[in-house]
């Protein structure tokens, strides 16, 4: 998968292909409205820088911010070794940042000085927020984010020579038409850069400019010292060797103006592998430092966790144990169960299905005594009914009692009209209509005696 190198700066967005030789191709960025901030542009210029790029699924990406992105911090430490450097500036950055060093991500070099006895590390800071905007701008358009680098590989190959970098503290200045930059370097390592342009094409303006922006540079950085440029400079252009700021011997080339043969600078400084150390995306995770802070609470936390731990291993354990006695003494009391209940020869397979067939015929048998007696409390409650009734009525004959599958009949006989009516009114008393159907006949006789029948019929 190719590689693509996007430049970010506050004034201009660009992108290159270290891969091709193609030109650089950038856009230059309005001026933000008032009010608002400059990350607001930036991050739209690089919607827009994306949205031109053809098949962008098929690359990944570098960003490579400038110096109003990136902070810069330079540490003296002594001789140790490397593996300890991380650990140390863990503690010590945060004395070297406005915000709390949580907020940021970060990542160093280091220059051993023998002669000293000392290790100098410049270390390059990106503040979280903005590897999450980016980020979400390469997940918007589907495109890798490889790494997020300084720019300090760009300036140190295509501005100034290796010979000319040393070990203090200088201000190096490139004089270009209407426009000068300024790169300030601080016991070698590049701690800030500014493009200074002048509306006006007379060269004591910009010189003018010039001077103002190193005073404020000098005043915030208060180990670099300087001479002021004047423009009666004898050389502007040439080296001042009893200065610390330096003038080129010859201007740099712009992007545009570089030649084909001078892309090997940028494919040895932005391929993904010639750039392992400077990756501000990766996370730096104080561990260590949050480990010791806490170390007590921890040891208590994990002794408590490992007890809690073992007591439940423990109690797995027992359960186990537990279960495999318990299925013993049911698998002896099974056996058994067995052969005492079931016929000889049953297996254990086969005696779950021979005790559901007795428990089936077993239900059924049930149920059919279970309507038996049903049936048969229903007559006899009906005869003793009648029984009842006929110590209040002494003429109440019953002549013939018959049942079927869902009633039962008697045919009966009284005396007179007043035992008929009381005979009735009992009836209806005992046998409400809500759950049984009364149906009487009456017959007259010459000597006044009734004929009835009764049919109850269960709702």
């Amino acid at each position: 998968m190719q590689s693509i190198n996007i430049y970010l700066s506050k004034t201009e967005i660009g992108y290159y292909l270290p891969d091709s030789t193609s030109n650089w191709r950038g856009i230059n960025l309005t001026a933000a409205p008032s009010g608002s901030k400059d990350d607001i542009t930036v991050f739209d210029g690089l919607k827009n820088l994306l949205s031109q790029i053809d098949h962008l699924e098929l690359y990944k990406i570098n960003i490579i911010p400038d110096q109003h992105y990136i902070l810069y911090s330079y540490l003296k430490l002594p001789l140790i070794s490397k593996r300890k450097i991380s650990n140390i500036l863990q503690h010590e950055l945060g004395n070297h940042l406005i915000n709390d060093l949580s907020e940021y991500r970060y990542d160093y070099i280091i220059k051993i000085d023998k002669e000293q006895s000392c290790i100098e590390c410049g270390v390059y800071f990106i503040k979280k927020d903005l590897i999450e905007s980016i980020l979400a701008i390469a997940k918007a358009y589907s495109v890798e984010l490889a790494g997020i680098y300084p720019l300090n590989h760009l300036i140190s190959q295509n501005y100034i020579d290796e010979h000319q970098i040393q070990n203090d503290s200088r201000i190096y200045v490139y004089l270009i038409e209407k426009y000068a930059k300024l790169f300030v370097y601080h016991k070698g390592f590049l701690s800030g850069y500014a493009t200074i342009f002048c509306k006006s094409s007379n060269i004591d303006d910009l010189i003018n400019i010039i001077n103002q922006k190193i005073t404020a540079i000098v005043l915030h950085e208060n180990q670099i010292e300087f001479t002021r440029v004047d423009s009666s400079h004898p050389d502007i252009l040439s080296e001042n060797n009893d200065s610390d700021i330096v003038y080129p011997t010859d201007p740099p080339l712009t992007f545009d103006q570089l030649p084909p043969t001078d892309y090997r600078l940028f494919n040895q400084c932005f391929q993904p592998g010639a750039l392992p150390k400077f990756n501000l995306l990766k996370s730096n995770i104080m561990i260590f430092k949050e480990l010791k802070k806490y170390s007590k609470r921890l040891i208590v936390t994990a002794s408590l966790f490992f007890i809690c731990l073992m007591l439940y291993l423990t109690n797995i354990g027992f359960n186990i144990y537990s279960g495999k006695q318990v299925n013993g003494q049911l698998e002896a009391k099974y056996t058994q169960l067995i052969n005492k209940y079931l016929p000889k020869g049953t297996s254990k397979i086969n005696a779950v299905y021979v005790l559901k067939q007795r428990i089936t015929e077993y239900e059924d048998q049930q149920e059919a005594v279970q309507k038996y007696s049903e049936r048969k409390y229903e007559t006899i409650t009906f005869i003793n009914d009648i029984s009842q009734m006929k110590s209040k009525i002494t003429s109440l004959t019953v002549k013939r009692l018959s049942f079927g599958q869902n009633s039962i009949s008697i045919m009966g006989k009284v005396e007179n009209i007043s035992d008929y009516d009381l005979l009735q009114e009992i009836f209806t008393t005992k046998y409400p209509e809500d759950h049984y159907r009364l149906k009487m006949d009456q017959k007259s006789q010459g000597n006044e005696s009734i004929l009835f029948t009764t049919t109850i019929r269960p709702i």
